[in-house]
């Protein structure tokens, strides 16, 4: 199996970098971004899932690819001073296709189908600084923890769990009064990652994570917004040791998520 290409999410930035730019000396209202950022929102969509394994030969990987529904809510807040809180979280579910090999024939292909449900949250804090009077750079730092639970078939369920910290940046730009464009991006390490399966806990190796991202936001009311975004995910899980002569592999996970939502502004 193959990973998602990873240029789609980096066009989709520079595309919207270069709007941003080309926006940004546009009739603007810095109040807009910051009325933007004071919402309850929920969305729906879809995640490409890719998970893929690393093992030596003769062994088959196991590698599982799909798109599968998604939904994701949150909250955020921007006071006066421009300091910056979120909170949001996801659940994406559904079957994926799984090429592989059979457990207890490792060098076996097998091809099939599992079912997949992924949670995952995370808390932001930040400063909101003005750029002009239609444009904002948010510096701000993440917290989040991710659960995937993985069934393989019968009595073959794994769980995969991980907390992730992140510094980033997200630049809005607001050409007009009612419509706000943001990009961002973060970059930090998995920490306590950890598989569990047939009561059995394998601690895996913490490695690096990136998100990178989008939304074009459209005020349709003073107090409902429109929006898309689209989400990318990259992050590994590193070998574990050996336990009862078995070990969880090196595994990498790309997610691209897409959705359309409605926010409601507080404020």
């Amino acid at each position: 199996m193959k990973c998602p290409p990873r240029t789609s999410p980096a066009i989709m930035l520079a595309a919207l970098g270069a709007l941003l730019m080309a926006t940004a000396q546009a009739k603007a209202d810095v109040n807009t971004i910051r009325s933007s950022n004071n919402v309850i929102w929920g969305a729906a969509g879809a995640n490409q899932f890719a998970y893929k394994e690393t093992v030596p030969a003769p062994d088959l990987p196991d590698s599982e690819r799909d798109w599968i529904p998604s939904l994701a809510a949150g909250a955020s807040v921007m006071g006066p001073s421009g300091l910056y809180l979120a909170l949001e979280g996801a659940y994406s579910f559904g079957n994926a296709h799984y090429n592989g090999a059979y457990f207890a024939s490792p060098t076996t292909p097998l091809q099939g189908t599992t079912q997949e449900k992924i949670w995952d949250a995370d808390g932001k804090i930040g400063k909101g600084l003005a750029l002009g009077s239609g444009a904002m750079l948010t510096p701000y730092v993440e917290l989040g923890v991710r659960y995937w639970g993985r069934h393989l078939g019968p009595g073959q369920t794994e769980d995969y769990r991980n907390f992730d910290a992140l510094g980033g940046t997200m630049l809005q730009v607001s050409p007009t009064n009612r419509l706000v464009l943001s990009a961002y991006g973060s970059g930090g390490t998995t920490f306590s990652p950890r598989m569990r399966t047939g009561g059995t806990t394998y601690h895996l190796g913490a490695a690096g994570i990136y998100k990178i991202g989008g939304k074009i936001g459209y005020d349709v009311t003073q107090r409902l917004e429109l929006f898309t975004t689209l989400d990318y995910e990259h992050f590994s899980y590193g070998q574990s040791a050996v336990i009862n002569s078995t070990y969880e592999p090196n595994s990498t996970t790309n997610d691209t998520s897409v959705r359309i939502g409605l926010a409601y502004h507080f404020k």
